[in-house]
C-alpha cells in the first residue's frame, strides 16, 4: 500500500510503501479504547488557574515578572483620573 508523507528534514514529499497490517496498526494507535478520552492539556500549560501557574514557571526559570506600567483612565467629559459613574445614575441597568 503506498502512502504519500511529507519528510520534514527534507522538506521532501515521499512515497512511503506499508503492508496493509502494518498500515491498520499505524492508524490504530491513534484510536482510544472505548470509555477513554484524550486529555489534550495537561500538567503546567493547562488552563486552570493561570495567573498562578505562570508565576510558578517564572519562579522555576528564575525569569523576574514583567514591569507593567500603571494605566491611567482619565475621564473624557470631566479629565479626573478615573471615570466613574455619578451617584445619581444608580447602578448600570436600574434604569
Amino acid at each position: 500500500m503506498g502512502l504519500s508523507d511529507r519528510d520534514y528534514r527534507d522538506v521532501q514529499h515521499k512515497t512511503l510503501t506499508l503492508d496493509p497490517p502494518e498500515l491498520v496498526r499505524r492508524c490504530l494507535l491513534h484510536v482510544l479504547p472505548k470509555g477513554l478520552m484524550r486529555v489534550r492539556h495537561y500538567g503546567l500549560p493547562a488552563n486552570h488557574c493561570p495567573v498562578q501557574r505562570l508565576a510558578l514557571i517564572r519562579e522555576i526559570l528564575a525569569v523576574p515578572p514583567p514591569q507593567r506600567e500603571p494605566r491611567s483612565c482619565k475621564c473624557r467629559i470631566f479629565g479626573c483620573n478615573r471615570a466613574t459613574p455619578s451617584p445619581k445614575w444608580g447602578p448600570i441597568g436600574s434604569r
